[in-house]
């Protein structure tokens, strides 16, 4: 079976940054989503990377939700449907509202951090949505879809939009049935009814999708989010289905294949340096990131994938490949 790991959130703090690129050297992470709004310097940092590692696959991170837009205007309350002050910070995640979102915003917001890209030569892989934000609505993931296919048209290239279907909505019995990233963050509630009706709008936005010709994976894989334990990686790459998944017509690869995402920072080890200091309030400025979860269970899951991870290289069942490989 092909797993693609996935880190998500480079670009934002050398906190974040520096275990990613560890995790890249030590053979455990092989997709960076990074974020264009982030560290002045971190985008050049992973082209650099990527030179350096050039199996590894390279996505844009959309967000609307973390950091400064890159559309602000430098001085006032715009673009007024995405950001919450004159100093341009996005609105977080309980302040925006996706009907509410301008798409013409939206779409220049979007071209903006895929320019970011562009302007140091950095080849895009891969597209995702911080916190999922843009598949939450149809009207939003009709503008994010479209820049993706424009970003194809342009390039003569055909990247990979990460699939919108948590896994733990599709799954009724096992390791995997349940997950802290669905329960928390899309579930919005715990009746069948509730679950059901999640389920529709995640696997209609797939289906939104794939009917674009847009490729994906079988299944994203979410549970190490909150759970980053030994026996939730062995889940996820002995229990995950072999199957090819049926919504699925256009896949990252001719085989099934997975993405397994993940959340990585520094640990701060037994006494905090100055340089952890500054990067953490620089973390509490930028917004968007949950700092108690920085300090627990990125840490935690970081030191776990490097422990844990190296232990199934070996397994002829489990391959390990980037979206450029698959």
């Amino acid at each position: 079976m092909k797993f693609v790991v996935s880190a998500d959130d480079y670009g934002v703090n050398p906190i974040i940054d520096k275990a990613i690129e560890d995790a890249v050297a030590k053979g455990c992470i092989t997709n960076i989503a990074a974020m264009a709004n982030g560290v002045s310097g971190e985008l050049e940092k992973l082209k650099s990377l990527k030179e350096q590692y050039p199996h590894i696959s390279v996505g844009c991170h959309f967000t609307l939700t973390s950091g400064k837009a890159l559309t602000w205007d430098g001085t006032s309350k715009k673009p007024a449907s995405l950001v919450k002050n004159k100093k341009g910070r996005f609105k977080d995640m309980l302040g925006i509202q996706p009907i509410k979102i301008d798409l013409v915003e939206l779409r220049a917001e979007l071209q903006a951090q895929i320019k970011k890209f562009e302007d140091i030569g950095l080849e895009i892989d891969h597209f995702s949505d911080h916190l999922g934000i843009l598949t939450l609505m149809h009207r939003t993931s009709r503008v994010y879809f479209e820049e993706v296919m424009a970003y194809n048209a342009e390039y003569g290239k055909q990247t990979i939009v990460r699939n919108p279907v948590l896994t733990a909505s599709t799954v009724k019995k096992g390791c995997l049935k349940m997950s802290e990233m669905f329960r928390l963050g899309r579930l919005g509630g715990k009746t069948k009814k509730q679950v059901s009706m999640n389920r529709d709008a995640m696997e209609g936005q797939l289906e939104k999708l794939q009917a674009l010709g847009l490729k994906t994976t079988d299944l994203f894989v979410e549970h190490l989010w909150e759970k980053p334990e030994p026996g939730v990686l062995r889940c996820i790459l002995k229990k995950t289905s072999r199957s090819a998944n049926p919504l699925v017509k256009h896949r990252a690869n001719s085989e099934p294949i997975v993405e397994i995402l993940s959340h990585l920072a520094c640990p701060p080890e037994n006494v905090w340096t100055d340089d952890y200091r500054e990067n953490h309030h620089a973390l509490e400025d930028f917004g968007g990131i949950n700092l108690l979860y920085l300090k627990n269970n990125r840490a935690n899951e970081y030191k776990m994938l490097i422990q844990e991870l190296p232990k199934y290289v070996d397994d002829p069942d489990i391959e390990l490949v980037s979206f450029t490989q698959s």
